[in-house]
């Protein structure tokens, strides 16, 4: 090596015997003892709504939403997850969570719910956009339906929930919106590139 490429990065290729991928099972519905989330701030006189929080990633935020005090409305394409999360999210002292069935990809299915939420709870103060799919497959395997039914769920089911939560929060002049998207959005990873890039997307 000579003297002047000491110190310069050097690049390792990865063999693909090397990497290892997530085996393609759903996790069952996660639930937590109330109080997990207690004590990091007060959302107490809050609504939240949470779109996906019928399980995973979602279900674990409205558990927290829950033990910070916020009123919780669940909404998921599975109404029994749903309802599961929501009953686990029962606090003292607080209304009973509501739990919706709820198809982001259907723009008047979504206006619907959430003036029907909007008007039991009062006010929808905390947004949560948790609901996402994914295709474990390479790219060049998926037909124009599974990758059309990737951007209606995680791209356009994010803008319709967004639109339709969005014009109550300015009307009242107060809301909070959370979309939730994957860290290496930007980067390609096997199996996972499309949904990344669309997720990147929603974050624009």
């Amino acid at each position: 090596m000579s003297e002047g490429e000491r110190g310069k990065p050097k690049l390792r290729l990865v063999r693909p015997s090397e990497t290892r991928e997530r085996a393609d099972v759903l996790p069952s519905v996660a639930t937590y003892p109330s109080g997990s989330f207690a004590g990091l701030f007060d959302l107490s006189g809050r609504n939240a709504l949470i779109v996906g929080g019928g399980g995973g990633i979602g279900g674990a935020i409205t558990h927290a939403l829950a033990d910070y005090g916020a009123r919780i409305a669940v909404a998921d394409l599975d109404r029994s997850a749903a309802a599961a999360i929501a009953t686990s999210c029962q606090r003292n002292g607080l209304p009973e969570p509501i739990a919706e069935e709820l198809d982001v990809t259907e723009p008047r299915m979504v206006a619907n719910v959430v003036a029907q939420v909007d008007a039991e709870m009062g006010s929808i103060d905390i947004l949560i956009n948790s609901a996402g799919i994914q295709i474990r497959r390479p790219v060049i395997d998926y037909t124009p339906e599974e990758f059309k039914q990737i951007i209606d769920v995680n791209l356009a089911g994010v803008f319709f929930v967004t639109q339709s939560v969005a014009r109550g929060m300015l009307a009242r002049g107060f809301g909070r919106i959370v979309t939730l998207a994957l860290f290496p959005a930007c980067s390609a990873i096997r199996f996972t590139r499309r949904m990344r890039r669309q997720r990147a997307a929603s974050r624009s």
